[in-house]
């Protein structure tokens, strides 16, 4: 079972600056059963991540464009390579609008 973690896009999954989901999802993950086949996506800047299994996604903020739809149209072109079984989305319930269409699997 293939497991993708959606952190909120201002989340950082670094140790120097984590917050409080990326803390939880840390202790959670290193005590799941299915740790080898989960995947965190995410935006941060920084070099140090909290897990090896981390995928980092990069844009550029527009200044008339929404950060949100670009984040998930990154995040969208992800899942196309790898389809997930399960997606997981953290502290963004109108990620689900988006997501929904190419994968019905969704926990909030």
């Amino acid at each position: 079972m293939k497991i993708s973690i959606l952190l909120p896009y201002k989340e950082n999954f670094s140790p120097e600056y984590a917050g409080s989901v990326s803390l939880f999802l840390k202790d959670t993950i290193k005590l799941s059963k299915y740790k080898k086949s989960i995947t965190v996506f995410g935006s941060t800047s920084y070099r140090k991540k909290l897990l090896k299994n981390y995928q980092n996604i990069l844009f550029s903020n527009f200044f008339f464009r929404s950060s949100t739809k670009i984040y998930l149209k990154k995040f969208l072109e992800f899942e196309k390579i790898q389809k997930s079984d399960l997606i997981e989305i953290h502290n963004r319930p109108q990620y689900i609008n988006y997501i929904y269409k190419f994968n019905k699997n969704i926990v909030l």
